[in-house]
């Protein structure tokens, strides 16, 4: 469980990370040298994909650990196919969010 938590943080990480490098990137690449712009938009992208595998591996160690079904994880992996790629930035967050609910409810169980 511990490692599906920083793999599941990590990727969130490197996802926010991307995010910013966008944005803040992107704004002082307007205001000082717009020449710099693609290579800014390149960065933050790469970066993003790279996310790609540690969801994979976030979302296999989800389904070991029994947090998530079979189904989750094809429905994810399909669906972020099918939107070309866009379901690959949200399944991190959505992970999290799942496998806080599953540690709250193993703990109130106890």
């Amino acid at each position: 469980m511990k490692a599906l938590a920083v793999i599941n943080k990590t990727s969130i990480f490197m996802l926010l990370t991307a995010s910013a490098i966008f944005c803040v990137g992107g704004t002082i690449a307007m205001v000082f040298d717009a020449s710099y712009l693609p290579v800014v938009l390149l960065l933050s992208l790469v970066l993003a994909i790279l996310t790609v595998p540690l969801t994979l591996v976030s979302l296999m160690q989800a389904y070991r650990a029994e947090v998530v079904s079979l189904d989750y994880v094809i429905f994810s992996v399909l669906i972020s196919c099918f939107l070309v790629g866009l379901g690959w930035f949200v399944i991190p967050f959505v992970l999290n969010r799942d496998v806080k609910q599953y540690i709250y409810e193993a703990t109130a169980e106890t």
